[in-house]
């Protein structure tokens, strides 16, 4: 079986990884560029609020109304704060 990725995305909320997050297979949350995984919605949410707490910027890459939806309007040198992490 080859791995679909469902059309959901989001940036990753691991320090000093700046990749995106997709949900594959319908069984758990991929981080494509530091390998991370997350199995619950729950633990995901739990990440980008530790990830916000420590880096405030951070805030402006997800959607106020719904974390696990991506702001378009995040930082034009995202990925720059992100390496400094």
């Amino acid at each position: 079986m080859s791995n679909h990725v469902k059309e959901f995305q989001i940036r990753c909320p691991i320090i000093r990884c700046s990749g995106w997050v997709n949900y594959i297979d319908n069984e758990f949350y991929g981080g494509g560029s530091c390998g991370n995984v997350w199995f619950s919605q729950e633990s995901l949410i739990q990440d980008i609020q530790a990830i916000i707490k420590k880096y405030e910027y951070r805030i402006k890459s997800y959607s106020q109304e719904d974390l696990l939806l991506h702001n378009e309007d995040e930082p034009c040198n995202y990925e720059s704060l992100v390496e400094n992490e």
